[in-house]
């Protein structure tokens, strides 16, 4: 059993990943040219900023992950195929490393969505539009860790099944 094309499957499903991160963040941008241009309440005038801020994160992060992984499936080719052992090994310290942080993510973002509703239910409409995009943004980041973690954990699982198949020296 090859691991290559398992790490190639998760790239591609990265760069999928980050595809639909970059049309949700246009849509975002669209909604915060769409509070600038029509926005006549307060808290659509607010809104702007804060949600502009929103989309470009979500742009530019869906611009940097295919960009990144289309990167990684060229460089992992070239490893592979120099040493698969070492490799497959390199791969299952990279994966635990970062699989690892998937539960912190939750955690530090469950924090962000209590500050982002704490903000919606204060005064100002600057604080609620922030609230708002707050709360967004960790939808989006439990969302899209969700199935980043699914991806990152079928990978790992490849990967323990070529070390139990004794395939990684």
């Amino acid at each position: 059993m090859d691991l290559l094309p398992h790490t190639v499957a998760w790239c591609k499903g990265e760069i999928f990943e980050g595809r639909v991160i970059l049309v949700v963040g246009c849509l975002v941008a669209i909604a915060a040219i769409g509070f600038w241009k029509f926005g006549g309440t307060p808290f659509a005038r607010a809104a702007v900023v804060p949600v502009g801020v929103l989309a470009l994160l979500l742009i530019g992060t869906g611009v940097i992950m295919p960009m990144n992984n289309a990167r990684r499936i060229t460089a992992y080719t070239v490893a592979h195929a120099a040493d698969p052992g070492t490799f497959a090994r390199a791969e299952q310290a990279r994966t635990e490393a970062f699989i690892s942080w998937y539960p912190r993510t939750r955690w530090i973002f469950f924090g962000v969505a209590i500050g982002g509703m704490l903000l919606l239910m204060s005064g100002p409409a600057i604080a609620k539009s922030i609230g708002m995009v707050l709360l967004a943004l960790a939808l989006s980041v439990f969302v899209i860790d969700h199935f980043s973690e699914e991806r990152a954990l079928i990978y790992q699982r490849h990967i323990q099944e070529k070390s139990a198949d004794r395939s990684i020296p």
